[in-house]
C-alpha cells in the first residue's frame, strides 16, 4: 500500500520536475503566465526531482515528503490565485492528498516502531 503510493508520487514528481528542467513549452508558458521567472521554474523542477528520489530513500523519506508538501502548497496557491481552471489543479490536488496520506502513514508506522 505504502509502496504503491510512493511509486505514484515518484512518477508524478519525477515527471513534473523533468518537464520543468527540460523547459518544455507548456511549463515555460505556465510559469511565465503566473509571473514567475524561469530560474524559479528550474529550482522547483530540481526540488521535485530530488523530492521524488528522496521518497525512495528511507532516511530521506520524511524530509522529502515535507518538502514536497511545501511545494504543493505553493502550487495550489498559485493555481487558486491565478484563477486557473479546476482541470489544471487536479494533479496538484491528487499529489497533495497522496503526500498527506503517505506522511500520516509514515509517522504512524514510525510511532509504532518506536513504541516497541
Amino acid at each position: 500500500y505504502m509502496k504503491t503510493i510512493r511509486g505514484i508520487l515518484f512518477v508524478i514528481f519525477l515527471f513534473e520536475g523533468v518537464t520543468k528542467l527540460l523547459s518544455l513549452d507548456f511549463q515555460v508558458t505556465f510559469f511565465t503566465n503566473w509571473g514567475y521567472s524561469l530560474s524559479f521554474m528550474y529550482i522547483i523542477g530540481a526540488l521535485e526531482v530530488l523530492g521524488a528520489i528522496g521518497l525512495l530513500i528511507k532516511p530521506l523519506r520524511l524530509l522529502a515528503n515535507i518538502g514536497l508538501i511545501g511545494i504543493m502548497i505553493g502550487a495550489l496557491y498559485t493555481h487558486l490565485s491565478s484563477g486557473d481552471a479546476i482541470q489544471m489543479m487536479v494533479l496538484a490536488v491528487v499529489a497533495s492528498v497522496l503526500l498527506v496520506i503517505h506522511l500520516s502513514k509514515y509517522l504512524k508506522a514510525r510511532k509504532t516502531s518506536l513504541a516497541k
